[in-house]
């Protein structure tokens, strides 16, 4: 299952729980606690939490090679994944760490704002692009031949993708243009496809994603706009094995923000969403 999340999601180490193979007893709490990003509420709240539970204890009675995690797809997690990255080559490769301290020592000017970042490339032309393909040449020459095999390998080869994606989107964002948007859901439907190929001949997905991902663009007014999306890239890419379900409602409530990084509030709004799907077929 993936969801979109930043690239780390549950971490090597909440899969490694959901699967029964954790070294310490963790609960689902712990490990929706590496979503630390805005807005945190979306996947780290009860909901997300009752069903990793489940999950988990669904998983122990199945074959180890049938069992599910739960991963990432978004490249919103730049400076978690270039940790992740950090920890993995000082257990594994420490020769490669100046590799992942060149990168991060670029990014710390910006003080782990994306938006400083995505400025400054704007005024200037010096970016990061260099060091963080760099390192994920030396993530890929590091991992080379394991990735199969090993999940902890197969999760850092994808930080390293985020991580690069990730300088790309930020450093394109910029512009205001659809470019930015491409990057993100390729890298999204990219990542699907890793994911499917780790997992083996026969392996099932379900990714959980707003519906301007999931549906088709080219059912929209995005396609005008040189847009694409997960669900029209899934299609394109597999055709009838792939399934897209849009979600709404017009009961319950929702955590939401006035502005971008604003603490979350509750809303409930059952009218007016009930009185929009009786007058028109599709409720935004």
């Amino acid at each position: 299952m993936s969801c979109r999340a930043g690239g780390p999601a549950s971490g090597p180490a909440g899969n490694q729980w959901l699967r029964g193979h954790a070294e310490q007893e963790l609960d689902a709490a712990q490990v929706l606690a590496a979503f630390s990003r805005w807005p945190t509420w979306m996947w780290a709240n009860g909901e997300v939490a009752h069903f990793l539970d489940w999950l988990h204890q669904w998983n122990l009675g199945r074959p180890e090679d049938r069992r599910t995690g739960f991963y990432g797809l978004d490249v919103y997690s730049l400076w978690d994944s270039l940790r992740e990255i950090f920890s993995w080559l000082e257990s594994n490769a420490p020769e490669s760490v100046p590799a992942a301290l060149q990168a991060w020592r670029c990014f710390v000017p910006f003080g782990e704002d994306p938006q400083r970042y995505a400025s400054a490339t704007r005024m200037v032309p010096r970016s990061c692009e260099a060091d963080v393909v760099g390192l994920l040449a030396e993530v890929h020459r590091q991992t080379l031949g394991r990735v199969e095999q090993d999940p902890l390998a197969f999760d850092v080869m994808q930080n390293a993708i985020v991580a690069s994606n990730a300088e790309h989107y930020y450093r394109t964002m910029v512009r205001g243009d659809e470019q930015s948007w491409n990057i993100r859901d390729y890298h999204m439907s990219d990542t699907i496809d890793r994911l499917s190929r780790h997992h083996g001949a026969g392996s099932k997905g379900i990714i959980w994603a707003h519906n301007t991902h999931i549906g088709d663009a080219r059912a929209t007014d995005m396609a005008a706009g040189g847009m694409v999306n997960i669900g029209q890239l899934m299609r394109r890419r597999h055709h009838g094995s792939v399934v897209l379900v849009g979600f709404a409602s017009y009961s319950g409530s929702v955590t939401a923000a006035h502005s971008w990084g604003a603490p979350g509030r509750p809303w409930t709004y059952p009218t007016q969403f009930k009185e929009a799907t009786r007058t028109s077929s599709t409720a935004h």
